[in-house]
């Protein structure tokens, strides 16, 4: 969809319950990919606390970025 997956778990705690039926996972740890605005992929972690497995994703999409 576009977003950081932990923005998923976030929308359901303020009540947009249309996002339960997305089947998606709502853990941080997954970030898109953009390419000129638009989604080209998307790079996610898993293994660790939910702040690293983002973190740890952050610096694979900046990685790319470059």
């Amino acid at each position: 969809i576009g977003h950081p997956s932990g923005d998923i778990g976030a929308g359901i705690d303020q009540g947009q319950v249309q996002l339960l039926g997305l089947h998606l996972l709502a853990m941080k740890g997954g970030l898109p990919l953009l390419v000129d605005g638009r989604v080209a992929g998307a790079i996610g972690v898993g293994g660790a606390e939910s702040a690293q497995d983002e973190e740890c994703a952050r610096a694979g999409v900046d990685a790319l970025s470059k």
